[in-house]
């Protein structure tokens, strides 16, 4: 789960100062919403996840 915290902060880092530039708030509200940092909270909670990824 760490690897894929790590990978959305990348995502945040790069792509988010980008679509702010570009004036793009709901492209840039949506990659916010589905690159939320994972919480440990146990296995239900990665297994939910995963299924938000397919979405």
């Amino acid at each position: 789960m760490h690897w894929l915290n790590k990978y959305y902060e990348t995502i945040r880092r790069v792509v988010g100062p980008e679509l702010e530039k570009q004036g793009l708030k709901e492209e840039y509200d949506w990659m916010m919403k589905h690159t939320a940092p994972f919480l440990r909270a146990g296995a239900s909670a990665v297994i939910s996840s995963f299924a938000l990824l397919a979405t």
